[in-house]
């Protein structure tokens, strides 16, 4: 099997267990279209370029290696600390801190390394990059569309205020658990930091499960 078939057959995988269309997945990482995403499914037909793979890795929190082929498990825990020190841990602290909602957190459990990797498995603290890391990318896709007019036009939004209005937007849906905001798994993701989904429960989207039955 080669590289095109077997990042085809793991990027479906990725797709089926975070219960999304290829329009969602195209939203989030930049791609042109839901064709374009259809394409790299069609071994033959398309394969991304090397900022799409990056994206793809960043937002599922799996290795490039495993999206190729050379391995055969998709995490790596240098890979998802990075991930929570540089974005993640960050963009949840921020957009609780927005929303005076730091009460949703699980007893004991801080906006830290050291207390996530306590508190959650490998393939919880994926779910939760991946809630985060998908908003983060569409909010920057949505900056970029931004109209190119100057700060002093009544027409003019700023990148900061539309991060701040995504940041508000999420840690609202986290808290309220509502059913508004894009993102299906809501839900899932207030429990994990609620506490009420231990580290010894099966993440909400289990990729290392559906790996296993594929």
């Amino acid at each position: 099997m080669d590289i095109k078939d077997i990042f085809s057959r793991r990027f479906i995988l990725l797709k089926e267990c975070y219960r999304l269309s290829y329009s969602q997945i195209a939203d989030i990482i930049g791609a042109k279209s839901k064709n374009t995403v259809n394409d790299w499914v069609k071994s033959q037909k398309g394969f991304p370029n090397e900022t799409m793979l990056v994206n793809i890795s960043q937002v599922f929190a799996v290795s490039l290696d495993w999206l190729l082929g050379n391995v055969e498990y998709p995490y790596r825990e240098d890979f998802l600390r990075k991930l929570e020190k540089q974005y993640v841990l960050p963009y949840y602290e921020e957009s609780l801190r927005i929303n005076s909602g730091m009460a949703i957190l699980a007893p004991n459990l801080e906006i830290e390394s050291s207390s996530w990797e306590t508190h959650f498995s490998i393939g919880q603290r994926a779910n939760l990059i991946f809630c985060a890391m998908s908003d983060i990318y569409l909010t920057e896709n949505e900056i970029k569309k931004l109209p190119e007019v100057p700060p002093t036009s009544p027409y003019y939004a700023g990148a900061d205020d539309t991060r701040k209005a995504a940041l508000k937007h999420f840690g609202s849906a986290l808290i309220n658990e509502g059913d508004s905001f894009w993102f299906k798994g809501m839900k899932s993701i207030s429990d994990l930091l609620r506490g009420n989904i231990t580290k010894e429960d099966y993440p909400p989207f289990d990729l290392e499960t559906a790996i296993k039955n594929e």
